[in-house]
């Protein structure tokens, strides 16, 4: 049926908590715009500076406590035992606080002027990459506690 996919159907046969699933949109919707907004100055030549500075550390608390909620919803030590779990969290946390940091004017204190929105943008691609890394390696840890 084709509703049988759908978010109501979701909520209503509670499959998703709804806080879980905000939770997971805020956080990929803001990393998306967080690395489309650290990219526009390193691709374009016009970028209204005031808009992107003060946007990134917006999206950067969002992405990061969105991601904190997340890993502490997930109950991973349920899902694949206390030594994984805690590599799994060390990492979560590690990503989401070197985000908050590169996103913060702190950067630019430690940076050269000319250089931030590149180190920015690779900051955030490189923790991008981190992230989803954490996100499948907790699936599939999960995925092999379930097999035995």
């Amino acid at each position: 049926h084709f509703f049988d996919n759908s978010i109501v159907f979701l909520f209503t046969r509670k499959m998703v908590r709804a806080d879980v699933f905000i939770g997971r949109v805020v956080h990929i919707l803001s990393t998306s715009l967080l690395l489309g907004t650290c990219a526009a100055p390193v691709l374009y030549t016009t970028v209204p500076v005031p808009a992107s500075k003060a946007l990134i550390p917006v999206l950067a608390v969002l992405s990061a406590l969105s991601g904190y909620y997340n890993a502490g919803v997930m109950r991973i030590r349920d899902r694949v035992g206390t030594a994984k779990a805690k590599a799994w969290r060390l990492a979560v946390y590690a990503v989401k606080s070197t985000l908050f940091l590169a996103a913060t004017p702190l950067l630019d204190a430690v940076i050269p002027a000319r250089r931030v929105p590149v180190v920015r943008l690779g900051v955030a691609v490189v923790l991008s990459v981190i992230g989803t890394w954490c996100r499948f390696y907790r699936e599939d840890n999960t995925i092999e506690q379930k097999r035995q």
